[in-house]
């Protein structure tokens, strides 16, 4: 609850602080408001753009080790079910 609440307070002094900077360097052309509007847009695409990647990334990766071991288990099954003339044998 206490990380929480820091965190929350962190982000909005980084946002104060972006708007305020974005308002200096346009000379105040764009609003507080609107300088705090865009950072915070910005700020949440980039969280999802970089999320997405990471998750197509992680899911990617999985995937792959799952079709490597699914061919490392084909021996041990192999051998578990007597060889050929085992799996012939074999009657569900």
């Amino acid at each position: 609850m206490v990380g929480t609440v820091i965190n929350v307070g962190y982000l909005g002094v980084m946002l104060f602080g972006s708007g305020r900077l974005i308002q200096a360097l346009k000379s105040g052309a764009i609003s507080l408001a609107a300088s705090i509007a865009l950072m915070t847009l910005s700020f949440m695409l980039y969280s999802l753009v970089g999320g997405l990647i990471a998750a197509v990334s992680n899911d990617l990766i999985q995937g792959l080790m799952t079709v490597v071991m699914s061919f490392l288990l084909v021996p041990f099954v192999w051998k578990a079910l007597g060889g050929t003339s085992g799996i012939h044998a074999f009657q569900i």
